[in-house]
């Protein structure tokens, strides 16, 4: 019977953990876990789509033209 307060401890301290995490990444105050858990965007990544977005419409536009 001891064994299931305990595993029901450390289950709720793995929760407490994710929760913790879930909302260090959403703050962006997870400097430490960005190694291990890179953000799903950056600035960068939003230039290169912008630059393809704009290209492929020259392209179409000079297809029409």
């Amino acid at each position: 019977m001891a064994h299931g307060k305990e595993d029901e401890h450390l289950e709720q301290d793995a929760d407490i953990d994710r929760r913790n995490r879930h909302l260090a990444q959403t703050a962006q105050t997870d400097a430490e876990l960005e190694s291990m858990v890179p953000p799903t965007s950056s600035t960068r990544g939003r230039l290169i789509g912008a630059a393809l977005g704009l290209l492929a419409l020259v392209v179409v536009l000079v297809l029409l033209a």
